[in-house]
C-alpha cells in the first residue's frame, strides 16, 4: 500500500511540473498602422491627400449697397480618387461664383441665393429665369458697360409671381444686376417701354 502511495505521490508530481511548463508559443506582434494613414475595408487613403474646399472672396468683389453680400468663389472638391458610388461629380476644374438674387413674394422684394458659372448680364438674367423670378424665355437682346453705369436692354419684363407688381420685379433686375456686378447705375428697356436710369433701391423690401 505503501508503494501505491509513493507512485501515485510521483505521478502528481510530474503532473504538476508539466502544468507549471512555460509555454513556447508566443502571440506575433500586432502591425502599427502607419501614422497619417486611415484603413477602412481593406482602404487606405493619405489623410494628406483629403479633399478640402476654399472659400475665396476676391478682393475687388462688389459689396453691394447696405450691406450686401456681394460675390463668393467657390472651388469644387476633387474627389476622383474616391471609389465612383462615393463621388460627388464634381470636378477641381469646376468653378462656380454664389450670387445674389432679388425676387417677389407675398411680403415684396426679397434675396435668394443662386451659383452661375460667370459673371454677366446674360447669366444673371437666365438665373433669374431658372430660378423662377422671370417669365421663361426673358433674355438679354442688347447690354452695354462703361465703367460703373451700364445699359441693358430686354424682350419682356414679365415676373413669374402674379402679384409682382411692374416697379417690384423691375428692382429685381436692377438690384441683382447692380448689386452683383458693382453697379451705380443701369438704363433698363424691355418690350417697347424705356424705363429710364436707374439704381439699386430697398423701397419694394420685404416688410
Amino acid at each position: 500500500m505503501k508503494k501505491v502511495l509513493t507512485y501515485l505521490a510521483a505521478a502528481m508530481a510530474v503532473v504538476s511540473l508539466a502544468a507549471c511548463t512555460p509555454s513556447n508559443i508566443s502571440s506575433a506582434e500586432s502591425t502599427a498602422v502607419p501614422e497619417g494613414v486611415v484603413a477602412s475595408e481593406g482602404e487606405t487613403m493619405s489623410l494628406k491627400d483629403k479633399p478640402t474646399v476654399e472659400y475665396v472672396i476676391p478682393e475687388d468683389a462688389p459689396t453691394g449697397v447696405a450691406g450686401g453680400p456681394g460675390v463668393m468663389e467657390t472651388t469644387a472638391v476633387d474627389d476622383s480618387y474616391y471609389p465612383e458610388d462615393k463621388q460627388s461629380g464634381n470636378s477641381a476644374a469646376d468653378e462656380e461664383t454664389v450670387v445674389c438674387l432679388y425676387e417677389v413674394d407675398d411680403t415684396g422684394v426679397i434675396q435668394t441665393m443662386s451659383e452661375v458659372a460667370s459673371m454677366d448680364a446674360d447669366t444673371l438674367i437666365a438665373a433669374m429665369v431658372k430660378e423662377g423670378i422671370l417669365a421663361e424665355g426673358t433674355e438679354v437682346t442688347a447690354f452695354s458697360q462703361e465703367g460703373s453705369t451700364a445699359s441693358i436692354t430686354l424682350n419682356q419684363l414679365k415676373p413669374v409671381y402674379e402679384e409682382a407688381s411692374e416697379e417690384q420685379i423691375l428692382a429685381c433686375v436692377v438690384n441683382t444686376l447692380t448689386e452683383n456686378m458693382g453697379l451705380e447705375s443701369l438704363t433698363v428697356k424691355a418690350g417697347d417701354k424705356d424705363y429710364g436710369t436707374q439704381s439699386f433701391t430697398n423701397e419694394y423690401d420685404a416688410t
